[in-house]
């Protein structure tokens, strides 16, 4: 308990030195996020949470996803070069979060998702839910999920944006509506010049990315809504290889790296990546507002290759049936008191091998209800029933309490997952052997946190302490590299401290620190999980919101990384890194958006031996109609 109060003490002192945070990813009391079976308003919420809006995303020059995750307390972003980005949260695997487009699974339900290239131009939000979320989305939730919502049709309106520097890019987003009926287009494509990824001078490893994507929207004369999404992205990248990799031994025999600097060896590789998600959802209220019936039919195709070898190939196919009941007399997007029920059939198929599939059947239900002196209750439970693993069960428990006045809260939250083994575990790829006898990875989480709103909503400090024990835990230690399930706990615990304060008018300090411990069973450090993570920055607005200027601020300490052939993990240098971004409207349909990032061009790395990227400029313009 003395180490747990010097850690926070230290982590206040250290935000308050700094003036700290992270691109205004903080938690708004009015907005109201997917954290259940239905959306719920974050003044009721007990899991920790952070949303990136559509106005932060403005503000940004570099509008990649893995950027934006980068700034958020709890999340780990790991990448090896441009065209591979892992993210973590709370210590846990990269598979074990869960990437959602538009509420639809990114990677067909099998393995983690790769966020290089993916574009935030035409989101309208991200929401992060850090915590286990597997009783509202099913297995892969485990440490939390990331929901990218897209944005909607604007009454015929339309947007034209372009990009030079590091990124090239130009897209056009148009909005159309006849009658009960709008939609709206988006295409884009985007060229990132890219940059040599080993250490040794070698050729730049860029990407090209075209996304289509439409969203429309139609009520029928019996108050049925129907929303059909589809998205369709394909991404050409480079990349280099590694020594001791299958490529490398069979061409040079085993090299084994002296260090970090010579570990990545330039190659010219080259990669494909194709996502698809489809979607249709149909939503009715009942005449009096108090029940909701809403029905999702979506499919997802993701695949990926690397020099014509393709690593997967995932199909899923989901239904999901909705019913939300109000028990108060109230509709139920203002009732106290309300109960919901899901029923979902999900399927996926390896598509590298048609054979081997899975079918699941889950049953949930969740139960909301907030008291007169404005505490709010959530319970849930899930029962997961496959073809090939035995019924799993979890369940949630979420606790909001007001302490003294409303301003401030003590958050209570835990809850248990499941995360079922990836194709590739179980049955091996072109690079790996598979093991059929794997068991699922099973967590059980609690969190306590407690939330001060001072003045406004704009000054606010809130902190997190959280313990996750993750058993069966995965692993693939030596060549020919065989998955098989750890004995024993893999304990993650930490903090999360996330603050802001606007001290004068058109002025806004940020910041949050995430500090974290996660071990295998035998004690050792688990891989690209920083112990100490600081995000800080200091924004001045320009009077009457004509745009903006900021510096911001990426401390890592203490990342643990390893590599195959030897997997004893060797500790990453300390890096810290700087970005400037300034904004300006034009007029009132004209803005551009700059930014210089990583300022003082330091070299810093997140995978062992993969360089990360130099100073980069990037200048970006919008327009609509």
């Amino acid at each position: 308990m003395k180490s747990r109060k010097i850690h926070l003490s230290a982590a206040i002192l250290s935000l308050l030195a700094t003036s700290a945070i992270a691109q205004e990813t903080f938690e708004l009391d009015d907005i109201v996020i997917s954290g259940g079976n239905s959306p719920i308003k974050a003044a009721d919420l007990a899991t920790s949470n952070s949303v990136i809006t559509s106005g932060d995303i403005y503000k940004q020059g570099d509008v990649t996803i893995q950027s934006l995750l980068r700034q958020i307390p709890g999340v780990a972003v790991s990448s090896a070069g441009s065209s591979f980005t892992e993210v973590r949260i709370r210590g846990g695997e990269a598979n074990h979060t869960l990437v959602l487009v538009d509420g639809v699974p990114a990677t067909g339900g099998d393995g983690n998702y790769i966020f290089s290239g993916l574009s935030a131009t035409e989101i309208e939000r991200i929401e992060v839910m850090r915590g286990p979320q597997t009783i509202f989305f099913g297995p892969s939730a485990s440490s939390g999920v990331i929901n990218i919502i897209t944005k909607e049709s604007d009454k015929n309106s339309g947007t034209f944006f372009g990009s030079v520097g590091s990124t090239r890019t130009a897209g056009i987003s148009q909005d159309i509506t006849f009658g009960q009926v709008s939609s709206s287009v988006t295409i884009i494509n985007e060229d990132y010049e890219g940059y040599d990824q080993s250490y040794s001078n070698g050729d730049k490893d860029g990407f090209n990315r075209e996304t289509f994507q439409i969203k429309t929207k139609a009520v029928t004369d019996s108050g049925i809504a129907m929303t059909l999404k589809i998205r369709d992205a394909s991404e050409k990248y480079d990349t280099d290889d590694y020594k001791g990799s299958t490529t490398d031994t069979a061409i040079h025999g085993y090299r084994s790296p002296s260090s970090h600097l010579d570990y990545v060896v330039d190659t010219s590789d080259k990669g494909k990546r194709d996502e698809i998600q489809t979607s249709l959802d149909f939503q009715k209220n009942s005449s009096s507002g108090k029940t909701k019936h809403k029905l999702l039919i979506a499919h997802t195709k993701y695949s990926n290759s690397l020099n014509s070898i393709k690593s997967s190939d995932n199909n899923q196919e989901l239904i999901r049936y909705h019913f939300e009941q109000s028990l108060d007399n109230k509709v139920i997007s203002d009732s106290t008191k309300s109960v919901s029920v899901i029923m979902e059939h999900h399927n996926d198929k390896n598509q590298l091998n048609k054979a081997q599939k899975r079918l699941g059947n889950a049953l949930a239900f969740e139960y909301r209800q907030k008291f007169q002196n404005n505490s709010a209750l959530q319970l849930g439970s899930r029962v997961e029933n496959g073809n090939r693993y035995k019924t799993a069960q979890t369940w949630k428990v979420g606790y909001v309490l007001p302490l003294m006045t409303n301003s401030t809260s003590l958050l209570f939250d835990a809850g248990t997952a499941v995360i079922n083994p990836t194709y590739g575990e179980i049955y091996g790829t072109a690079w790996t052997s598979g093991n059929l006898n794997l068991k699922p990875e099973k967590n059980v989480s609690v969190s306590l946190g407690l939330k001060q709103i001072f003045t406004n909503q704009e000054n606010y400090i809130k902190a997190v302490l959280f313990r996750d024990r993750l058993t069966n835990e995965i692993r693939a230690d030596a060549a020919p590299y065989t998955p098989y399930n750890e004995v024993g706990d893999s304990k993650r615990k930490g903090l999360e401290l996330d603050m802001q304060f606007q001290p004068f008018t058109q002025t806004i300090i940020s910041g949050n620190y995430s500090y974290l411990i996660a071990k295998n069973p035998d004690s050792t450090v688990e891989a690209r999980r920083p112990k100490h993570s600081f995000n800080s920055q200091i924004e001045y607005q320009f009077a009457e919101n004509k745009g903006h200027v900021a510096v911001s601020a990426t401390k890592i300490v203490k990342n643990y990384d390893s590599y195959p052939g030897v997997w004893t993990s060797r500790k990453l240098p300390d890096y810290t890194k700087f970005d400037l971004t300034s904004s300006f409207n034009i007029t009132s349909n004209v803005r551009i958006t700059g930014q210089i990032s990583n300022l003082f061009d330091k070299k810093y790395s997140d995978n062992w031996g993969y360089r990360s990227a130099g100073r980069s400029y990037y200048l970006t313009a919008a327009t609509k109609w």
